[in-house]
């Protein structure tokens, strides 16, 4: 089950690496997300939601982290030092499904790479911030994709 997600720009893979459940030595695991992929998965994401949460569109999630606010908040800040000293092999995300639970209003999000996988399941406020994390850590400049894409 996938609990934590972060997302960080390596320089040398010219990736994007989704660690998810980075302090978990046992289940963590470490996707590298291609600029190609990028390109398909995130006007998908943008369907989806807008499709299964139509309501909730217009909300804004700002992607900022405070040490003041509530313990309860889903965003948190990273040890970097746990996150290199826990990394594991890298394997290329190669598919993402979502399967919409409408009477709980969740997403099942599954990430997958030919060796594993990883499954969340997420609200809209949690699924926003996922996918707006992994935008902000895209190399907009480098890959020639605009900041607001």
């Amino acid at each position: 089950m996938a609990n934590t997600f972060t997302p960080v720009y390596d320089e040398i893979e010219d990736r994007i690496i989704l660690v998810i459940n980075y302090e978990d030595i046992y289940n963590r695991i470490d996707f590298m997300i291609t600029r190609s992929f990028i390109l398909k998965l995130l006007p998908t994401v943008e369907e989806f939601m807008i499709h299964h949460y139509w309501d909730n569109k217009e909300e804004v999630v700002e992607i900022v982290y405070d040490a003041q606010k509530d313990e309860n908040d889903t965003l948190q800040q990273t040890n970097h030092e746990d996150l290199e000293l826990f990394a594991k092999e890298k394997e290329l995300l190669q598919e993402v499904n979502f399967t919409y639970i409408k009477d709980k209003e969740l997403t099942t999000l599954t990430l997958s790479s030919k060796k594993t996988f990883a499954i969340a399941s997420l609200n809209y406020t949690m699924l926003r911030q996922l996918f707006d994390t992994i935008k902000i850590s895209i190399p907009n400049f480098s890959w020639g994709i605009a900041a607001n894409f």
